[in-house]
């Protein structure tokens, strides 16, 4: 608490991405230890993903609040992961990160699905900003996460969502 004493009854103030779910797609060792370090001193929950197909396992499989995405994934770029992620009709808020600052590059990373962009390196509060942009505009991140999941199909029985495995693409 630096130094100070707190009043009685007072709170420490509350980060706004405590209990937040980030995944985090990147392959490079120090931009990871960076991320892991700024992640959780605000008190998020973060998952790592060190290639394209596992952000793309990890991303349909479980439920996030933002997803963090490098462009220059192995395997699989970040935006062919995007690309497929929103083919399943995922809706979960992903912003790229990459050492590219082109306005083109941006472009084409909003159009194929992105919701925005941060270019490296990057400073905390930039990265913080930009997430807790997306977290206050969350609702139920599951509702998201499982409505792609059915792609929005119900049983005409119960009006439940169907729960349909997402396809393979090899």
């Amino acid at each position: 608490m630096s130094g100070e004493k707190r009043e009685q009854g007072q709170r420490e103030p509350k980060s706004k991405l405590r209990d937040a779910r980030i995944l985090v797609a990147e392959d490079n060792v120090e931009i990871k230890e960076l991320m892991a370090v700024i992640l959780s001193s605000e008190g998020a929950h973060f998952e790592f993903a060190e290639t394209g197909p596992e952000a793309l396992q990890k991303a349909l499989s479980q439920p996030f609040d933002v997803i963090l995405m490098d462009l220059t994934l192995p395997e699989l770029t970040g935006e062919e992961v995007v690309k497929k992620i929103r083919q399943e009709g995922l809706q979960t808020p992903i912003i790229a990160f990459s050492a590219y600052s082109e306005d083109q590059r941006k472009s084409n990373c909003l159009a194929i699905g992105f919701n925005d962009y941060i270019t490296k390196p990057f400073d905390i509060d930039t990265l913080s900003k930009k997430v807790e942009r997306y977290l206050k505009r969350k609702t139920n991140p599951t509702k998201h996460w499982v409505d792609s999941r059915t792609r929005g199909r119900t049983s005409e029985k119960n009006k439940r969502p169907q729960f349909q495995p997402p396809t393979r693409h090899n």
